[in-house]
């Protein structure tokens, strides 16, 4: 099994799914994996259904009303959504960010939606 970077006429259609629970603050939220049949038989995993999966776990924990560290800055990644740039969405330093997503500040509810408004 190996990676490739998107899908093109030489990866067929999804073949099967890899089920695998991805952690978040103690939180666990299952995530389903493509996997597609390349040209000479050989399983991928395909960059773009990649990041479908992981937009579906951002979706999932945004449903759950997720709030801790971890989850939070998942959202923000999955997003695109750089930390200067979401910093800026906030009114606040990157810093602050860098501390709420690693768990040494609280994050308020407001923050949160704004958060979750990225999904």
């Amino acid at each position: 099994m190996h990676w490739v970077k998107d899908v093109d006429a030489r990866y067929g259609p999804v073949v099967g799914y890899d089920v695998r629970n991805r952690r978040f603050d103690g939180v666990s939220v299952e995530m389903h994996l493509p996997k597609r049949q390349g040209q000479s038989l050989e399983l991928v995993y395909v960059g773009s259904d990649l990041l479908k999966a992981h937009l579906e776990v951002a979706r999932r924990l945004v449903d759950m009303k997720h709030r801790g560290p971890q989850g939070l800055r998942f959202i923000r990644k999955t997003s695109g959504v750089h930390l200067s740039d979401f910093a800026r969405k906030v009114s606040v330093d990157s810093e602050r960010v860098l501390a709420w997503e690693s768990g040494e500040l609280p994050v308020d509810d407001a923050i949160v939606s704004a958060y979750h408004s990225l999904i």
